[in-house]
């Protein structure tokens, strides 16, 4: 069964990382030009939104989004798909794949969805970032 899927900005998604002590994501290059007003407000955002915890004065990745962080900075394979309307879309795979891609919904803003790595394939082609077979023969 697939997770809900989680909408945030790329800034709320690189402070995310970086809490998760990642410094670089295949696909996403992490701002350092982020002020520091600005990161506080993205923390307080996210700490709000109960992605982020804080813990004796420090800031901690809730345990689902500590996951997910997880499974990206432990990549060990990465599917990476592009349309010909400019829209991609990037899966890390490790015990299970998570899926980020830019929001239809949404303008400027990124969905994160874990998926069971024997869900993949289907989720991709459902969603229409892969064909299906028959497509692909005409």
């Amino acid at each position: 069964m697939q997770d809900k899927v989680h909408i945030f900005s790329k800034e709320e998604f690189m402070v995310l990382a970086a809490a998760a002590g990642i410094s670089q994501i295949y696909g996403f290059p992490l701002r350092e030009d982020m002020g520091e007003q600005e990161a506080v407000l993205v923390m307080q955002k996210l700490t709000e939104k109960g992605f982020l915890l804080s813990v004796d004065g420090k800031f901690q990745l809730q345990k689902m989004m500590a996951d997910v962080m997880a499974q990206i900075k432990a990549v060990k394979t990465t599917i990476d798909v592009h349309k010909r309307s400019g829209r991609s879309c990037i899966v890390y795979i490790g015990d299970y794949g998570v899926k980020v891609s830019a929001s239809t919904v949404r303008e400027g803003m990124l969905e994160v969805q874990s998926i069971p790595l024997n869900e993949i394939w289907t989720c991709l082609t459902e969603e229409g970032w892969i064909p299906e077979e028959k497509e692909m023969l005409q």
